[in-house]
């Protein structure tokens, strides 16, 4: 809902300024907050823009603290403020970007998961040959294993539990020294 509001607001053009305060100016709230200025009655030089004021760093301690709330806008601070506003122009802390900089979309892309075993693939027989796990393996074992590898008949299986399946058939008898937690 409040993405929505934000929506409205940017498309048709009712941000003027947002003004970024310290952190811990209100009572028992440590979240940065934002003056939103808004208008229908831009000017033209305006229209399209939004003018972003830093004013993070212009706070001035309070004597004493309440709850959270630790800091201050002292005069001089909020005079720099709405003078940066009125002039409008870019300095080291103000900014002027284009209202379409803050849109943005939320968007599901659904892709395949990208899973796929290449039983006959040399780069990833020489990675499984590699694997620690792999040493710890019988050699009768490991023999029977690429061995099965390369009677695969499909070069890629994107199911696992086809692949599993298909590994255990060609392994016949020595799938049984297969422990699932060493190999799958």
């Amino acid at each position: 809902m409040a993405s929505e509001i934000r929506r409205y607001i940017l498309e048709h053009d009712l941000l003027d300024a947002l003004v970024a305060l310290p952190t811990d100016m209100f009572y028992n709230t440590g979240i940065a907050t934002y003056i939103w200025v808004l208008s229908n009655h831009k000017p033209a030089e305006r229209k399209g823009k939004v003018l972003l004021i830093n004013a993070s760093d212009m706070h001035s301690p309070m004597r004493k603290s309440l709850g959270s709330k630790r800091k201050q806008l002292s005069d001089e601070a909020l005079s720099e403020i709405v003078s940066l506003y009125s002039r409008y122009e870019e300095s080291p802390i103000a900014k002027i970007f284009p209202t379409t900089a803050f849109g943005y979309r939320r968007l599901t892309i659904e892709r395949p998961l990208k899973l796929a075993f290449y039983p006959q693939d040399a780069e990833r027989l020489a990675s499984l040959t590699a694997d620690k796990g792999w040493a710890k393996l019988d050699g009768t074992l490991q023999s029977s294993i690429l061995t099965a590898l390369g009677q695969f008949a499909e070069a890629k299986l994107l199911s696992r539990d086809k692949f599993k399946k298909q590994l255990t058939k060609l392994l016949g008898r020595s799938s049984c020294l297969l422990r699932p937690s060493s190999c799958w």
